[in-house]
């Protein structure tokens, strides 16, 4: 291998892993998981859902495909990659991480997109600010029973 090759690898490499622990250091500071899998005692779970942000409109490209645990337990709602997915600061380029109250989604509704049925969420995220999420989600129906919304408004913290 000649010497420049094997340099350029090396660099790669090191860049990577410095990537990765500045990235788990950064989650251990915010509070969020490293060593994430899933979410004890839900009502719903699911493992390898996929899923995009929908705003703006060049994330909904940018997916998390089968990387995905979306669950709601004790009234929050859960979205966030699972391990290793969530590291290098994946999950806050792409907006693939979320933890809410479900009393904070505005709309859960049953979409159709190339021939897939998708759940579109509209939820307020605890900054304030509104969010649009769509997922692929092998239990569509018992999720959405569990979302939607029983009011027409956001939180009262939440208006803008």
């Amino acid at each position: 291998m000649p010497p420049d090759l094997s340099r350029a690898i090396l660099v790669t490499f090191a860049l990577t892993f410095a990537l990765f622990v500045a990235s788990a250091i950064e989650r251990a500071r915010t509070g969020k998981p490293i060593l994430f899998f899933g979410v004890s005692d839900a009502a719903f779970i699911e493992h390898t859902a996929s899923g995009s942000t929908v705003m703006p409109s060049w994330r909904r490209f940018l997916t998390g495909n089968g990387c995905l645990v979306i669950a709601v337990a004790e009234g929050r709602l859960v979205i966030r990659p699972f391990f290793p997915f969530n590291m290098m600061f994946t999950p806050e380029l792409l907006r693939l991480e979320y933890d809410v109250p479900v009393k904070n989604v505005v709309s859960a509704t049953m979409h159709l997109l190339l021939g897939r049925e998708r759940v579109h969420l509209v939820f307020w995220d605890d900054d304030g600010e509104r969010c649009e999420f769509s997922a692929l989600l092998k239990d569509p129906a018992t999720f959405l029973r569990l979302v939607t919304p029983h009011h027409d408004d956001a939180p009262a913290h939440s208006r803008r």
